[in-house]
């Protein structure tokens, strides 16, 4: 069977040349294709293996909707929410797959979603299933490029790299989701996001808009907050608790490196007016050492919060504290 490149590159939005050259090398190849896909998290590494599957296979689909596909033929691998990796004999099981006779008796596709995702153990089993698939095997290895993959398992792989979408792909994604949300919000998750679709769609399902714009306000107000009020905040992030903690982490950190940005360039984008008037306030008022050592405070107060699994609410108001102490300065 021949991949329909054209339905799936219609179907996709950026890196539309390099996934048309990909797409040629699959269906003038016979041997096994192991296929390593680098790129960002969240700009569809794992759409694009589901959508190849989909067509090698025949696998009926509607709607853009790839998430769940299911196949005799086709095995696809995803950490578990309650657990930190893929497991060991998730990995090994892959070799069932391959060895036995296909069901449809064309080919036998694995999508490991992702290898960051693998600790070493995971690692050496892959490695092992990789040596010598049969032919007629499809193996896509997504890779977020965020974690060690050892060398022995990347020089086994062919490697396709995908680069970050633009904002006006990104939009048309999302404008493909049909998401109940005005023009203008589209607009603002598409640019926030940073060329992730993945992170549009987690800054959408968390509501961010209304949090940037109430972070904006506070630190353009920071000078009348004092700790009552700050604990306010806290108390209305926490409500939310662990879904908003990573949102309420990266727009911050978002705001003040585009201060930097400012200082440096004199240039950024604009995605709402508190923003506009927030940059413009800091970027005078503050020193560059002065802000870098508030991305600091911030960088390092989410990685505790990670690494030393911290209480939430002491996490929070240490950083805002310690941010309106700085700023105050």
């Amino acid at each position: 069977m021949t991949i329909n490149s054209l339905e799936i590159v219609n179907k996709i939005e950026g890196n539309k040349k390099a996934i048309s050259f990909f797409l040629k090398n699959l269906n003038i190849t016979y041997d096994a294709n192991i296929w390593m896909i680098n790129g960002s998290k969240g700009i569809g590494k794992s759409f694009l293996a589901k959508l190849i599957a989909s067509n090698l296979l025949d696998i009926k689909y509607k709607d853009n909707e790839y998430e769940d596909v299911f196949h005799p033929d086709l095995v696809v691998l995803n950490k578990n929410d309650n657990k930190k990796y893929i497991s060991v004999d998730e990995i090994r099981s892959l070799k069932k797959l391959f060895y036995k006779t296909s069901f449809s008796g064309s080919y036998r596709i694995a999508i490991i979603d992702s290898i960051n995702d693998l600790n070493l153990f995971g690692h050496n089993a892959l490695l092992k299933t990789i040596e010598e698939p049969p032919k007629g095997s499809f193996i896509f290895i997504i890779n977020h490029q965020n974690s060690f993959v050892p060398a022995t398992i990347k020089s086994r792989c062919k490697i396709l790299n995908l680069q970050k979408l633009n904002d006006i792909e990104v939009l048309k994604v999302l404008e493909k989701m049909n998401f109940k949300l005005e023009e203008e919000e589209l607009s603002f998750y598409s640019k926030i996001s940073r060329g992730s679709v993945g992170d549009a769609i987690y800054f959408i399902n968390n509501n961010s808009l209304p949090i940037y714009k109430y972070l904006c306000n506070y630190f353009i107000n920071i000078e009348d907050f004092n700790e009552i009020e700050t604990t306010k905040v806290i108390n209305s992030i926490i409500e939310k608790k662990n879904n908003l903690i990573l949102v309420f982490f990266k727009l911050i950190s978002l705001l003040f490196k585009k201060v930097i940005k400012k200082m440096f360039l004199n240039q950024y984008s604009i995605l709402i007016e508190e923003e506009k008037l927030l940059i413009e306030k800091f970027s005078k008022l503050y020193s560059k050492s002065n802000i870098f050592h508030i991305i600091d405070i911030i960088e390092t107060k989410y990685n505790d919060y990670i690494a030393l699994n911290t209480d939430l609410h002491t996490t929070l108001y240490s950083l805002l504290i310690e941010l309106h102490k700085n700023i105050k300065k």
